[in-house]
Parts: C-alpha cells; structure tokens; sequence
C-alpha cells in the first residue's frame, strides 16, 4: 500500500561522480510512476508519444509493394525483414509528386520530408519530424535528436546538405537551420548521460556503474519488485551497450575526444544501425527526447552493398535496372528498419511496448525504375499511442502527395495540424486530409 500512495515523478534519474564530475542517468518508465491503471502517469499525464523519421536515399526496387490493398495484402521479398511487424505496419503505395521543374530525387526529397513543392532546390519549411517536435517534445532534455547510419553522398548532387535530414525554423531568424546528425555513436550516447569530461572515464563501464551505484541502491529500497527488475534490466542494457561501444571503437577513436572514428568501415551498417537503434530507445526510456530522426542514406544514394555488388552505389544501380539487385538492397535497408523496430518493441513502458507509443515514418525519394514521380514509398510502423490507429493496412493512394500521409501520421500523434505548412493546392481542409483507412 505505501509504494501505491507514493509516487516517483517521471523524470527522475539517479547520480554518481567520477573525477569530481556529476554524472546522470534518466530511468525507465517505473510502475511507480503510474497511476493505479498503469496506463498513465501518476501526475496524470499519458504516456509519452513518439516519432521517429527514417529516411534511406535511392528509394526501392518495383516488387517492393503488395499486389492487394486493404488488410489482406502479403508481404513482398523486399519486406520480408519486418514480418514480425505486419501488424503494426502500414504500407502507402501509389503515393506521386508534382513536378515543378526540378531534378526528380529533390522534387520528390523535398515534398516527403517538409510538404514542400519548391521551384528551388530547398526545403520551404521545417522538416516534418521538427513540426512535430514543438508539438510533443518541446519540454524534453532534446527536443529532437539526429542520427546518421550511411555516410553516404547525395551522388547527383541534388541537395545542397546531403548529410543533413532535418530542418527547423528560429523565430526572428530568415531560413531553415540544418540540424547536423550524429554518425558515431559513441557520440550519440554520451547524450543519455550529460558531460562527461574525458571519454576513457565515459566509456570504462565499471567506473560510470559504480559511481552510479550508491543512487541506485536508494531508488531500489524505495521500489517494488517489478520495479527493481525493470531497473536491474535497464542497467544491465545500458552497462552491455557502453561495453559494446567501447570495444567496437576503442582502438579507432581519440581517446581524449568524442569524435567520428576516421577508420570505421564505411559498409559496416548493420552494426551502426543496431547501435543507433538500442540509443533511440534508451533515449525514449529515459525521456531525453520524443523526436529521433535517422538519416539511413543520402537521397540519390552513394553507398556501395558489397554483398549485393561490391563496385556500384545503390544510386547507379537503378541507372543500370538492375531489378535484381536493387530488390537485394531494398531488403537489407528494411532489415535495417527492422532492428528500430526490434529495439523499440523489446522495451517495455507501463503495460506497453515503446513501439506501440511510437510512430516509424520511413520515406525514400524513388522506386525503381529511376526517375518515376509517382509510387514513392511511405511506411508507417507503431501504434503512435492512439488505440485508435490501425496497423496492417496497405494503402492505395491514389495519385495522392506525401502530405496526404504526413497529415496522417499527425493524425495518429493527436496532433492538431491547422498550423502546418505544405504545397498541397488539393488538400483544403487538413483536418480531413489523411487516409481514413487506418482509423
């Protein structure tokens, strides 16, 4: 009875010094941070949502989309990777963009990620991801973060920052403010912990733990025991990732310095994504942040698949209509999507997996063969925490723009979206301008 009227508010963390210097560590959502249903906050507030932007350059091989649309549809070669996610998953098909002049990638780079139709090669407005971080994180630690898998080049030199996925506007300040995102994640991670002045204390997991330790062993004596095992468990996850980092980039890196290794193997992306994948959830564990976008690679993609063909980028690939490889490329990129899904669905928040409080919007700028303004693909993963919205739905949209799914995913977030700017002449009303298929 007296843990149940004793509440902890949802942003506490636990503390410890090393060298004199503080360290924090945010928690998992705790039972004891809820109410009596364990499906809110005890302060009453709802359970965090989230949002994650994933974007990967070069788009998708034709046999990428279902045949059938609706709730019958099966899983082509390329999805295969995202089967265990089916359900949770929506599939936009025949989604198309105007063509205002532009080189195809950047007509269509533009419009999926800001709404935008410009007759220049720049975003119009803020990139969707930061529209919705005023809206759900702007209380957070970060209101956004950034993250970048491939190091990829925009190869037809479309996009005057191919290295950057996210753009925000400043009050008083004219033009977008790129937002450059963090490719080593030994970097990304030192943003669960705060400043920590040399990355040999930061990274030595024995040291971090044991300063941490006296903290933890109050927090334990003040909790049940559901509790004390969803702290043993995040620490555990935290200790074995630091340990992990450490041991992938201890011999690359400046030891003095949080820094992107100049040796890491460009190709080695899957380790990158699982990293990346395990730090977005911890960050959405801890509350640090309710926005993460992933820049996978960049649109027009340089990045070279050696399993698939060990001499030609992805980008000229679909030059060459190359079906067979491009289909190959499509399905590592979705297993790639299918780690942050993975990740998020591992983690537990109250009575909910972090994935079901949480929406994945996965776009590109192409579907082979090159240069089709129609067709760009657009999937959506998670339940957003709305009961509302349904997964496992193959959308046809019907010559529609990406707004029509942006408007869509704001639905899903209960966000109000009258104040959100797009090029879209045919959508008049956003309020009823998302596809009303998947609630």
């Amino acid at each position: 009875m007296f843990l149940r009227q004793k509440r902890l508010d949802r942003r506490t963390i636990i503390r410890g010094m090393v060298n004199g210097s503080l360290i924090t560590l945010g928690l998992p959502l705790l039972e004891i941070m809820l109410n009596d249903n364990g499906d809110a906050l005890a302060q009453g507030q709802e359970i965090p949502k989230r949002f994650v932007l994933f974007f990967f350059g070069a788009g998708v091989s034709n046999d990428f989309f279902p045949t059938a649309f609706g709730n019958t549809w099966t899983l082509t070669t390329p999805l295969q990777a995202l089967a265990a996610y089916q359900a949770q998953l929506n599939i936009v098909s025949n989604i198309s963009v105007p063509n205002r002049g532009l080189d195809p990638h950047a007509t269509k780079y533009f419009m999926q990620l800001s709404g935008s139709s410009p007759t220049q090669e720049r975003h119009s407005y803020p990139t969707l991801d930061q529209y919705i971080a005023e809206k759900i994180s702007a209380k957070q630690t970060y209101k956004s973060v950034q993250l970048r898998i491939s190091n990829s080049t925009d190869s037809d030199g479309i996009v005057e920052r191919s290295d950057v996925l996210s753009y925000q506007s400043i009050p008083g300040q004219n033009g977008l403010v790129p937002l450059p995102p963090e490719i080593d994640p030994a970097a990304a991670f030192n943003r669960i912990f705060g400043g920590v002045p040399d990355k040999r204390e930061f990274l030595a997991k024995m040291l971090m733990m044991n300063a941490l330790k006296e903290d933890s062993k109050k927090l334990m004596s003040a909790v049940g025991k559901s509790d004390k095992y969803i702290i043993d468990e995040f620490l555990g996850r935290v200790n074995d990732l630091a340990k992990v980092i450490d041991d992938k980039y201890k011999g690359t890196c400046d030891p003095n310095a949080i820094t992107v290794p100049p040796s890491i193997d460009v190709n080695n992306l899957d380790e990158r994504m699982r990293l990346m994948s395990a730090i977005t959830t911890h960050m959405f564990q801890c509350d640090l942040t309710r926005v993460v976008s992933i820049l996978h690679s960049a649109p027009a993609s340089s990045q070279i698949y050696p399993s698939v063909d060990a001499n030609n980028h992805h980008h000229e690939l679909t030059h060459r209509r190359d079906a067979a490889k491009i289909s190959a490329i499509s399905g590592i990129i979705m297993n790639h999507l299918g780690m942050l899904l993975t990740s998020l669905g591992n983690a537990t928040e109250g009575d909910h997996k972090i994935l079901q409080q949480t929406l994945v919007y996965a776009v590109s700028e192409e579907t082979f063969p090159f240069h089709q303004f129609t067709r760009v693909p657009i999937i959506m993963a998670g339940g957003a925490g709305n009961p509302a919205f349904k997964g496992g739905v193959h959308i046809n949209a019907a010559t529609a723009t990406p707004v029509r799914a942006a408007l869509t995913a704001l639905k899903a977030l209960n966000i109000d979206p009258k104040d959100w700017p797009h090029d879209d002449t045919a959508v008049t009303d956003k309020t009823t301008g998302h596809f009303a298929e998947v609630f």
